[in-house]
């Protein structure tokens, strides 16, 4: 019995060793880049070589926000605190997003890229973004795994089941490994490749995803022939309605004339979070604050303030507090809560302040383009 929690013990720190590690590691390699790329913006580099460095900024910061979301999702799966959100969307369209944006990859490493998706339902109900991650995953894995030949994606319905294969010409995977694949921090082939770059949670992740939303993901391989991974999951089809208020939200999304009020301590969010709201919604005012004290002071100075993005970390009054304020005297202006941490207990007590949505910074466009129509529907 001792010696059996002592395993258990040497097993859990090693576990948590292996973690620090890999994600300590990959944390730095982006953030050297991210660092030294500032460093020559400052020393005000030749005109040229700008677009490279805003390249390379905004793919070393992408990969960095991967590393983390990783990590945050892993811990609520892991937590059993993990929430689908299922809704109506187009099938062939995500996938082509994600088809899209993975095709300079393939085109960089010369290789013969091709997909077959016409065999799709328009229309189903699931997580577009669980279901575009769990595709991200696996198709980024096959083009970062194959160096040359082809890379290929099939998806089509077959009975109840969403069918999508993903198809390479790559090293391929010892047997004995594929049970392994889908372990925290699995990657074959760094040892030989120390310059393969991720946290090996990526493919755990997936198959995590694709249990909760009750399907399965498998792999056949062999080694220098390639990798086949499967992904099913049940098709859902949705309801007339929803089909009808989906294409009536993609007519209006681009005429919304609101008035805004985001907070937010510090001033680079402000700035950036107005740019992009802008960038999407010329057509509406925006205010901005720093601290609920400011956000209080606003709405009484621009009383038809409409949606308030609120941090939820801000000094003097932080948002929640906040928002149990405007409550008090205004049941009316909707209120989308944002924070760089997000759980249950953060969402719950956000709820019972009186906020209307919670969103985990940076958020997505889509993503707060489907909330402001929820809430707006005629855009105004």
């Amino acid at each position: 019995m001792l010696e059996k929690a002592q395993s258990d013990l040497v097993s859990a720190q090693k576990y948590k060793d292996d973690f620090f590690t890999k994600v300590s590691h990959e944390l730095r390699t982006p953030l050297i880049t991210i660092k030294g790329i500032s460093n020559l913006l400052l020393k005000n580099q030749s005109t040229e070589e700008l677009p490279m460095y805003y390249k390379s900024l905004s793919l070393s910061s992408n990969y960095l926000l991967e590393i983390v979301n990783d990590i945050l999702d892993i811990s609520q799966i892991e937590e059993n605190k993990f929430e689908l959100e299922n809704k109506a969307f187009n099938l062939p369209e995500a996938l082509m997003e994600i088809i899209t944006v993975l095709e300079n990859l393939a085109v960089e490493k010369n290789l013969h890229y091709e997909y077959d998706i016409k065999n799709l339902p328009n229309m189903i109900v699931a997580d577009k973004k669980r279901l575009s991650q769990i595709l991200y995953n696996l198709l980024h894995n096959a083009i970062k795994y194959t160096n040359s030949g082809f890379v290929k994606i099939t998806a089509k319905l077959h009975v109840s089941q969403i069918i999508i294969k993903v198809s390479d010409s790559g090293i391929g995977i010892q047997e004995q490994f594929i049970e392994k694949l889908y372990q925290n921090f699995t990657q074959e082939g760094r040892e030989s490749n120390p310059n393969l770059r991720g946290s090996g949670l990526g493919l755990s992740i997936a198959y995590k995803l694709a249990t909760l939303m009750g399907g399965t993901i498998s792999c056949e391989s062999k080694i220098n022939e390639g990798s086949t991974f499967t992904f099913t999951m049940p098709y859902l089809p949705p309801d007339f309605k929803e089909m009808t208020s989906n294409g009536q939200k993609q007519n209006i999304k681009n005429e919304i004339q609101l008035n805004f009020l985001i907070a937010d301590d510090n001033k680079l969010n402000l700035m950036v979070i107005q740019k992009i709201l802008y960038s999407e919604f010329p057509k509406s005012n925006f205010h901005t604050a720093t601290d609920g004290y400011e956000v209080l002071s606003q709405l009484k100075k621009v009383p038809n303030i409409q949606i308030i993005l609120l941090d939820l970390q801000m000094p003097n009054l932080d948002g929640y507090e906040t928002a149990t304020k405007i409550r008090e005297t205004n049941d009316s202006v909707v209120i989308f809560a944002m924070s760089a941490s997000m759980n249950e207990s953060i969402k719950r007590d956000c709820i019972s302040r009186g906020v209307n949505e919670v969103m985990i910074k940076p958020f997505e466009m889509d993503t707060i383009k489907e909330m402001i129509l929820k809430y707006f529907p005629e855009g105004k």
